[in-house]
């Protein structure tokens, strides 16, 4: 996705990019708390992705 793209979407709150940047935080960066956060706006928005991601990690990472 191109950056500006990028940087729109997330102004905008849309919810796959949230997600995206959640992951990216939680996995690449391991800023953990942060990365489920960004993946918890998005599950609450109803992005199946992002609910499916957030359960999955919560369960995998804090039991």
């Amino acid at each position: 996705m191109p950056p500006e793209l990028f940087k729109t979407c997330y102004a905008e709150r849309n919810p796959s990019t949230l997600y995206m940047k959640g992951v990216q935080f939680f996995f690449t960066f391991n800023l953990q708390e942060e990365g489920l956060a960004f993946m918890k706006l998005a599950a609450d928005e109803g992005y199946e992705r992002a609910v499916y991601t957030y359960a999955m990690t919560r369960k995998i990472f804090w039991g």
